[in-house]
């Protein structure tokens, strides 16, 4: 292991909770650095059975998941869904995922 610094930095993180980082305290997460050289930081959606993943989640929904790859980029997967239960409403699932995707999307801005 390597240690690199970085002096004078902006770093945003974007964190599952709303609280500030406290000393000495460890997050998992995905650093990564944009086209302008800012840094951000994205805390995974920590799950205790999932110590490691290639493409961690840093959304989990009822619906989807959200992840960020190596290349920056957002990949979504969608949950399975029973469409034989009788109770099932395409428009009433459809919206669920919209307002999921909104969601997701709106805690990485």
């Amino acid at each position: 292991m390597k240690k690199i610094c970085y002096n004078n930095i902006d770093l945003d993180c974007f964190m599952q909770k709303d609280t500030e980082i406290n000393e000495h305290e460890c997050h998992k997460g995905v650093i990564s650095r944009d086209k302008d050289g800012r840094l951000r930081f994205e805390e995974i959606a920590f799950r205790p059975e999932r110590l490691w993943q290639r493409n961690p989640h840093i959304y989990e929904g009822t619906t989807i998941n959200m992840a960020r790859r190596k290349d920056g980029s957002l990949k979504f997967n969608f949950k399975n869904v029973n469409t034989n239960d009788p109770r099932f409403e395409a428009s009433e699932y459809a919206f669920r995922v919209y307002s999921e995707l909104t969601n997701a999307l709106q805690t990485i801005r």
